[in-house]
């Protein structure tokens, strides 16, 4: 059985990192750890601190971005060599934001703290997709929604986790086989072959 955390929620504050690295030091980091992402995303520091105790596991790593995987969560994905996403899944990149109060220094040092995130940000992307640097600033600037099929093309991810289909029921063995099919796939062993 592989290790699993599921990061359900906003990072900071239902995901904290300081919990996430907690879960990984009781782990045997030899064994494969499974990811699970479900998140709007939220507060970048966590984010990337997560990423980088991602990154740093010894084992096999593989992250499954069920649904949603946005801001600071997409990022967190960029950490795995192996990502899967939902049929009807999506990430969502953007430049970090921040809310700054204060004179034009307090604006100033935000703006170039904003820079710094957004280089380390370009740099994840840019090494999981293969996109130049340039690229993935045009993909953050026009804050880009991605579904899975995009994700795939583009790098984000390497698989596409089909849905669980049903097992058959004997009971069903009447059933037009176009139905059949679609609500189970083409199970050969399902009995004697329908009529559509």
């Amino acid at each position: 059985m592989p290790n699993e955390i599921k990061l359900y929620g906003v990072i900071g504050e239902d995901i904290r990192a300081v919990e996430v690295k907690q879960q990984l030091d009781a782990m045997d980091q030899s064994q494969p750890l499974v990811v699970r992402i479900h998140s709007e995303g939220g507060a970048v520091p966590d984010g990337l601190a997560i990423y980088d105790a991602f990154q740093a596991y010894s084992g096999p790593k593989r992250a499954v971005i069920e649904s949603a995987a946005f801001s600071i969560a997409s990022y967190i994905a960029m950490a795995f060599d192996d990502v899967e996403i939902t049929e009807n899944g999506y990430l969502m990149i953007h430049n970090p934001h921040m809310e700054v109060a204060g004179d034009d220094l307090a604006h100033s040092q935000a703006a170039d703290i904003l820079g710094k995130l957004k280089t380390s940000m370009v740099s994840a992307y840019s090494r999981k997709t293969r996109k130049s640097e340039e690229e993935v600033l045009a993909i953050m600037a026009a804050e880009s929604w991605v579904n899975a099929k995009e994700a795939l093309a583009a790098g984000y991810v390497n698989k596409i986790t089909a849905p669980k289909q049903m097992k058959a029921s004997s009971r069903l063995k009447n059933m037009p086989h176009g139905i059949f099919k679609s609500l189970f796939g083409d199970c050969s062993d399902a009995g004697e072959k329908r009529v559509e």
